[in-house]
């Protein structure tokens, strides 16, 4: 037991020392990627035409693939960013316009509601049409990663943050 607390009591000042000296996030750690099916021959996409699609007003990527848009769950880091970014739009507007467009019959539903970015980067990778936003710290290899306005995450003139 003593050698343990010893080894801790060792270990710890260092373990501190990474935390100040280590900066905590990369550049692109604040940044929010969209991700796409690795099959996906789009590499790029305007802020605008990115709009349109979480709007619903672009429904298909070229070649007629049917786009499916995947939003995370409120209160998520990306989320908040696509609501300032993208929607420019508070949570409260952008449920009114979801309800409105359904119930005009513009749209079946708002667009699919995920808890992680796991969770979206699976959905991504196993529906050739889907798109979503996560944080570019945590993005797998098994999503392509789309330029925006011609820049990728961590990039300066990067729009998503």
């Amino acid at each position: 037991m003593a050698k343990k607390n010893a080894f801790f009591q060792a270990i710890l000042p260092c373990a501190l020392c990474l935390f100040v000296l280590v900066p905590a996030c990369r550049a692109e750690d604040g940044a929010i990627a969209v991700v796409v099916h690795k099959q996906n021959s789009i590499i790029n996409i305007s802020l605008r035409d990115l709009r349109n699609v979480y709007l619903g007003d672009q429904r298909f990527w070229k070649g007629q693939l049917v786009i499916i848009p995947l939003m995370r769950v409120g209160g998520s880091r990306e989320r908040a960013a696509a609501l300032k970014t993208l929607f420019q739009m508070d949570e409260q507007d952008y449920r009114k316009y979801w309800v409105n467009r359904v119930f005009h019959g513009e749209a079946s539903a708002a667009p699919p509601e995920l808890f992680s970015n796991g969770a979206a980067q699976d959905a991504v990778a196993s529906i050739p049409g889907a798109v979503a936003l996560v944080l570019a710290s945590q993005v797998s290899s098994r999503v392509k990663v789309l330029k925006v306005d011609g820049h990728l995450p961590g990039e300066v003139g990067y729009p998503l943050q």
